[in-house]
């Protein structure tokens, strides 16, 4: 994701998590994939997203998170365990 000129990566936790969507907050970024269609050397289909994310209080923010580090399977998680 990109934002202005910074370019946000998988938060290592909790606290960084909270940091960024803060950040993210009431604002319109561009979420960047690698994904292209190619056929015989020629590409069919390429695209990018710009996405708006709604401005939300330090509590929605906190409830969505503590949600996100419920315990789950690790291939499931968003981030380490702490």
């Amino acid at each position: 994701m990109v934002l202005a000129d910074r370019l946000f990566t998988k938060p290592s936790g909790q606290a960084q998590a909270m940091v960024q969507l803060s950040d993210l907050a009431g604002r319109s970024h561009e979420l960047h994939s690698e994904v292209a269609v190619v056929r015989n050397g020629s590409i069919l289909f390429e695209d990018d997203c710009r996405m708006a994310m709604r401005l939300l209080t330090e509590g929605e923010l906190s409830i969505n998170l503590d949600k996100a580090a419920r315990p789950r399977p690790p291939a499931q998680r968003n981030w380490p365990s702490d």
